[in-house]
């Protein structure tokens, strides 16, 4: 699409055009299909769409260092773009160790010297001295070898269809972009924006949008004690989940009402992992169409469907993570249809109803696991054997103990040193 919204392909009877050809996926280990796209450069309107690999969770684009394809994933909760140490053999020698956050945590990195060339989509990374470089194994839900993060985004608007299961960067904002909302960048330049909970008494509280973060709407230690405290959370559930080599607790519940910008939803879901900041992730960005304009301070949504919907209820106790090569439970909730069938952290869901769980969206999953009195056929794999499951969902309640609500806090504020990276 053009400024003016009209596909570029019109334009090109009425203006100078300069085709721009991009190939979708740069070699084979990039994950993204081998067609090649042609891409147009009219005047000041830059767009280049991409189509998302199948089975992803989070936003893929491809990216070009020094004529090798890769996978990253486009992170808007990144103040700096992010290699994974394999890529270590394309940058020059080593220049400092910084601070950085992920996944709410922070960790020791080092900054590399620039490769010769690193492109996003066929779009030239502006010049850089140096990346930061670090390990890629606490990632979870995805095989990608790094984050593109907002060094890299500021500069475009950038949309994500998720109906079309498209990328788009734009130069200028579309047309039919939907519902304006403020955005704020804080002293690291992450784009937050305004929520509020509840039919009142809450003033809005800020939000950092993640576009790396699986989960809908992660709250903070101290939002979840005044949520509980305020009585606005409802099905609360407690969990152990894995990410890399370790474990952490999770608290899952949901609440009435929340309000991003003009939109209310009712009953959301939301998440306390013991992270320190509060996050609104692709879980409830995906049921928009979201375009930043990162440029404008903008970030608009338009709902995918006419209404909001609630969100699902989980009515399996099943947690999953999925990367390019399979789908395994990270968690399982205490007394819930899945710990009942012998489901255990560390399985690998193989299929779900005959269909193997790899052709199958963590989307479409979780649609089925929210579906009440249902029996669905899984087969799990542990160690070497295959295990056929038959898991049956239902409304399932287990009140976290206060103990166990009081170790989670003490643990999210005096949370464990964290390795360096």
């Amino acid at each position: 699409m053009s400024r003016s919204g009209r596909p570029l392909v019109e334009l090109a009877q009425t203006g100078v055009l300069i085709t721009l050809v991009v190939l979708a996926a740069y070699t084979n280990s990039s994950g993204l299909s081998a067609d090649k796209q042609v891409y147009e450069l009219h005047a000041k309107s830059l767009t280049v769409e991409l189509p998302f690999p199948i089975g992803s969770e989070l936003p893929i684009v491809p990216v070009r260092i020094n004529d090798t394809g890769h996978r990253f994933c486009l992170d808007t909760g990144s103040t700096e773009s992010v290699f994974g140490k394999r890529l270590l053999g394309s940058f020059g020698p080593y220049q400092e160790t910084v601070r950085v956050r992920a996944f709410h945590k922070p960790f020791s990195v080092k900054r590399y010297g620039a490769p010769k060339d690193v492109n996003v989509a066929g779009i030239k990374f502006s010049d850089k001295p140096g990346f930061i470089v670090a390990d890629m194994n606490w990632v979870p839900n995805e095989e990608f070898s790094g984050f593109i993060g907002m060094d890299f985004l500021m500069r475009f608007v950038v949309q994500l269809d998720f109906s079309q299961q498209k990328i788009r960067f734009f130069t200028a904002l579309p047309d039919g972009a939907g519902y304006a909302i403020p955005l704020y960048f804080n002293k690291t330049a992450l784009p937050q924006c305004l929520v509020t909970f509840g039919n009142g008494g809450f003033e809005p509280i800020y939000f950092a949008v993640d576009t790396g973060a699986p989960a809908g709407f992660n709250v903070s230690p101290h939002l979840l004690v005044r949520l509980a405290e305020s009585g606005q959370l409802d099905n609360v559930s407690f969990s152990r989940r894995t990410m890399g080599d370790g474990t952490y607790s999770v608290l899952d519940a949901r609440v009435a009402n929340v309000q991003v910008g003009p939109i209310a939803t009712h009953g959301a879901n939301v998440c306390a992992d013991g992270g320190d900041r509060n996050v609104i992730g692709i879980e409830y960005l995906s049921r928009f169409l979201v375009t930043f304009d990162f440029p404008g301070k903008q970030m608009y949504l338009r709902p995918r469907r006419v209404g909001i919907r609630s969100d699902w209820v989980d009515r399996s106790g099943i947690r999953l993570s999925r990367n390019a090569t399979d789908v395994s439970v990270i968690g399982v909730v205490r007394s819930s249809p899945a710990e009942e069938c012998g489901i255990k952290v560390g399985d690998g869901l193989e299929s779900f109803e005959g269909q193997p769980a790899l052709e199958l969206s963590g989307h479409e999953l979780r649609s089925r696991f929210a579906e009440n009195r249902r029996t669905f056929r899984l087969v799990v794999s542990r160690d070497d054997a295959r295990i056929p499951v038959l898991l049956k969902t239902r409304d399932f309640s287990d009140p976290v103990r206060p103990e166990e609500f009081e170790c989670f806090l003490w643990e999210s504020f005096y949370p464990a040193d964290v390795p360096d990276r």
